[in-house]
C-alpha cells in the first residue's frame, strides 16, 4: 500500500473549485451521495453545503488513496439541517479534464476512508 502524505494546506483553490460546480462541472461519486442521501441531502443541498464552504472549514489536503500523486483537499465543516446538528467530512479534488469531483460527502464520525 502507498504511504498517504498530508499537509495542512489546500492543495486546490476552493473558489476555483466553487466556480467548477456553478458552471456544473462537477463529478459525485456514488459513495458520497449514497452517505449524503442517507443524511437527508439532496443533490442540490450536497452543491450548496460545498458553496458554502469557507477557507475555516479546510481541514487537510491528503494524497489519494490508490494514487499518491493525486492530492484531495477535505473540509470539516459544521451544518445545521432542520433541528439536527451535523459535523461533515467533505472531500474535494479537480480532476484533469476540470471538474469538481466530490469524493467524500458524510459524516465525520464516520472513518476517514472513502
Amino acid at each position: 500500500m502507498v504511504p498517504i502524505n498530508e499537509k495542512r494546506k489546500p492543495n486546490y483553490d476552493l473558489n476555483r473549485l466553487k466556480g467548477l460546480i456553478r458552471t456544473e462541472k462537477i463529478i459525485i461519486t456514488k459513495s458520497s451521495e449514497k452517505s449524503a442521501f442517507s443524511m437527508g441531502f439532496s443533490r442540490q443541498e450536497i452543491l450548496d453545503t460545498i458553496l458554502d464552504l469557507t477557507p475555516r472549514d479546510f481541514y487537510k489536503s491528503m494524497t489519494a488513496y490508490r494514487d499518491h500523486k493525486i492530492w484531495q483537499d477535505v473540509y470539516k465543516p459544521h451544518f445545521m439541517k432542520e433541528d439536527t446538528a451535523f459535523d461533515l467530512y467533505i472531500k474535494l479534488q479537480e480532476s484533469i479534464d476540470e471538474k469538481c469531483v466530490i469524493i467524500s460527502f458524510k459524516s465525520s464520525e464516520e472513518d476517514d476512508y472513502v
